[in-house]
């Protein structure tokens, strides 16, 4: 692990990581959660939840039954059990954290994965990317990370995309920077003043690890290091899944392009590619919300389908029309061309 990388702490240095470089579950990360204010037992807590507190953080992998659960008293308190346990549960059945995140979205033997809450499927793929880019010191890399597990707000401000982290333009803008004082301004009507987050830029990378984290806006612009950035944690992420090299290449446009294989990283940039590849136009809206095309090769042309060996994978990204972005990674893990035989797979 690197200092280099500002998230806050998730207790990815409890987990256990192989030879192989997958991480594995260990009961110190488990019982960690028992501490979170979700679970930890409250002045008001019944004595079934203490005890049941106590057991879990005694024994993490333990069996807990339904019925059990359904003694707590605080129905709240049951529901934050139920909703950690499935994460556990689903930990439990797979050999790493990779393997357990691909298998949601996979599924195992035909049958889809136990449903696992969305802040639970962030903090795996948080956890990969840093196991990902623990020896990274690469500020545009690890900024670019964050968009595999931090929702985005997206603007555009003379021609450059801007992407702020969500939670943190939203959690500003509610309160910039005036406390009561400024509620009680916004209460009253009056306009908040714009957020300002300062544009990671190559004069002030050096200072990225000092700044709070997720308070940095990454520059998506065509020719700027972020978006040459995320081509790079793109092509970590897929090897580090399946062990196969690829470059990805930022494009500013489709020209006489065929689309014979097409991935959308996100929402809007897959409902953008299915239109084209059934001849449909790009409507101004979409023409709006695109954010980058990308071509992607196989370093090796025998890690693709036969069919399309030597042909590029074309990627969109794409913001909706709330203008945020939500970057999915698990596509680009299972939607690719892939030969069975391609590489080593996390799930195995």
């Amino acid at each position: 692990m690197t200092d280099a990388i500002p998230w806050p702490d998730t207790g990815h240095g409890l987990l256990e990581k192989g030879a192989d470089g997958y991480l594995r579950l260990s009961d110190a990360f488990l019982a960690r959660f028992l501490e979170r204010p979700e679970l930890a037992p409250i002045d008001e807590s019944c004595a079934e939840e203490r005890a049941l507190h106590a057991d879990l953080h005694s024994a993490p992998r333990q069996p807990v039954s339904a019925g059990r659960l359904q003694l707590l008293r605080d129905p709240d308190a049951a529901d934050n059990y139920r909703a950690f346990l499935a994460f556990r549960d689903h930990l439990l059945a797979y050999p790493t954290i990779e393997s357990a995140y691909l298998a949601l979205f996979r599924g195992r033997d035909g049958q889809k994965a136990v449903a696992v809450a969305p802040v639970f499927i962030d903090l795996m793929a948080q956890l990969i990317l840093r196991n990902i880019l623990c020896d990274c010191t690469d500020p545009f890399m690890i900024r670019a990370g964050e968009l595999f597990f931090r929702e985005q707000m997206v603007t555009i401000r003379e021609g450059a995309i801007l992407l702020g982290d969500r939670e943190v333009v939203e959690r500003l803008a509610a309160d910039p920077g005036l406390g009561n004082l400024g509620r009680l301004i916004q209460q009253s009507g009056v306009r908040a003043r714009p957020v300002e987050l300062t544009v990671l830029n190559p004069e002030n990378a050096a200072a990225f690890a000092g700044q709070p984290a997720f308070h940095m806006v990454l520059d998506l612009s065509h020719g700027r290091e972020g978006l040459t950035a995320l081509c790079r944690v793109m092509e970590a992420w897929i090897a580090h899944f399946h062990g196969i090299g690829t470059s990805i290449t930022p494009l500013r446009e489709l020209i006489d392009q065929t689309l014979d294989w097409y991935v959308g990283l996100d929402y809007a940039a897959t409902a953008l590619l299915n239109n084209l590849y059934r001849g449909g136009a790009v409507t101004p809206a979409m023409r709006e919300g695109l954010l980058s095309l990308f071509s992607l090769t196989f370093d090796d042309r025998r890690n693709a389908l036969a069919q399309l060996q030597g042909r590029p994978v074309f990627m969109a990204l794409c913001k909706d029309d709330r203008n945020r972005l939500r970057l999915k990674g698990q596509n680009l893990l299972v939607n690719l061309p892939l030969a069975h035989e391609a590489g080593r797979d996390a799930v195995n």
